[in-house]
């Protein structure tokens, strides 16, 4: 939030006011979004899965990821893959009950 509006914008909130339009101060707007793979309410827990799609993109989705637990107070997880085999399901699999403490 602005502590202080200039007079100029004043001036055109006013003028808008005048003419029936309504606008608004300080209206924030989000202008990234992420989606985790699976959310965990219960322990505030984002987990991401990133498979081959995800190479060359690793900056990106890092930084999203860091706003993501900054701004929610989440602990995110990402757990890279590299295809759907069953040995590798399996290690994922392993590495999600590794982070959540599960046998």
């Amino acid at each position: 939030m602005h502590p202080d509006h200039s007079k100029m914008e004043r001036f055109i909130g006013n003028r808008l006011l005048n003419y029936g339009i309504a606008s608004y101060d300080d209206m924030e707007f989000c202008l990234e979004k992420t989606i985790p793979d699976r959310y965990i309410p219960k322990l505030d827990m984002a987990l991401y899965f990133d498979g081959p799609p995800h190479e060359g993109r690793e900056d990106r989705d890092e930084l999203l990821r860091e706003k993501l637990a900054k701004r929610h107070r989440l602990r995110v997880f990402t757990i890279k893959y590299r295809g759907i085999s069953k040995a590798e399901k399996e290690r994922v699999w392993g590495e999600v009950k590794e982070i959540l403490g599960i046998e």
